[in-house]
């Protein structure tokens, strides 16, 4: 079963899959061309953040910013 819910960024395991989701971009993109809300972003008032989890999988997480 998927579980979705709102996250606030708090714990290791979902900061962890952040920093793994961030080092790819910057790893293979230019210099100053990785457009990614930093941490203080993420958890500004106007952005969402979901994290799901599955049974026997992986977290993934991700942000919704407030139209």
């Amino acid at each position: 079963m998927l579980e979705i819910e709102e996250d606030d960024l708090s714990t290791e395991q979902t900061r962890a899959l952040r920093a793994l989701h961030r080092a790819g971009p910057h790893a293979w993109s230019p210099p100053g061309h990785v457009f990614a809300l930093d941490l203080s972003g993420l958890q500004s008032p106007g952005v969402t953040r979901l994290t799901s989890q599955k049974a026997r999988a992986g977290p993934a997480t991700g942000p919704l910013p407030h139209a």
